[in-house]
């Protein structure tokens, strides 16, 4: 589903806004996990905008309103997060613990992507320390619990 504003999206039950979508928002709903298209890899990033287009008709000879010509694609324009893999977090070596769902990544790259709105998995916390693009995406351990 798509919101006429271009500012909110719903995706599997889950709201989602773009990064200048402010009014009434209590937490970051813009970070989020996503796979690429191209590849099978995971990455992470902010959603900038969302977009609305149609397909040019394939045969408009014999266009008809079942045409997938007619059916709307939606997409997200994304601002890439990537993975800093020289950034490592502690392990405990005795136990064996991770911080597997805390994941360095840098902003610095100003890249963008256009990927299908099925393409995003769901929203991560995004801490930014401020200091060199370094910066930090954590998965909710809890998504029913807001508070």
């Amino acid at each position: 589903m798509f919101s006429n504003s271009r500012e909110s999206a719903l995706i599997d039950g889950t709201i989602f806004h773009c990064k200048e979508y402010k009014p009434g928002i209590r937490w970051n709903n813009f970070t989020v996990q996503y796979q690429s298209p191209s590849c099978l890899q995971v990455n992470y990033g902010h959603i900038l905008y969302f977009t609305k287009f149609y397909v040019k008709c394939p045969d408009s000879m014999f266009c008809s309103e079942l045409c997938s010509c007619k059916v709307a694609k939606y997409h997200a324009i994304v601002e890439c997060l990537v993975r800093d893999n020289n950034t490592v977090l502690s392990s405990d070596t005795i136990t064996g613990a991770s911080v597997s769902h805390i994941v360095p990544v840098s902003s610095s790259v100003n890249e963008t992507v256009v990927i299908p709105l099925g393409m995003i998995a769901k929203f991560f916390l995004h801490v930014d320390f401020g200091t060199g693009g370094k910066s930090f995406v954590a998965s909710f351990p809890n998504m029913f619990e807001k508070d």
